[in-house]
């Protein structure tokens, strides 16, 4: 998946958080996708191994394409102030 990732022009990425029982949550599962594969990633298992990951999401030579995030309240107040 790595290399992949690091050969890739863009790419998406969707986080999935908990937070049950928890103020501010943690992210459970990510989805990234170039244009010719996807993956599911359980963050919770492989904690100790996402710092690889680091190399793909520092590159300013690749674009990365994140979905809104709806459930964070500072992102649904902008939403609904751009649609006043």
């Amino acid at each position: 998946m790595l290399e992949s990732l690091k050969k890739a022009t863009e790419i998406a990425v969707d986080l999935e958080h908990h937070d049950y029982r928890s103020y501010y949550g943690f992210v459970c599962l990510m989805q990234i996708s170039t244009r010719e594969k996807d993956w599911i990633i359980d963050t919770l298992e492989l904690r100790e191994e996402l710092i690889a990951l680091n190399e793909v999401f520092t590159n300013p030579s690749i674009i990365k394409v994140n979905s809104v995030l709806r459930t964070d309240p500072d992102s649904r107040s902008s939403m609904e102030q751009h649609q006043m």
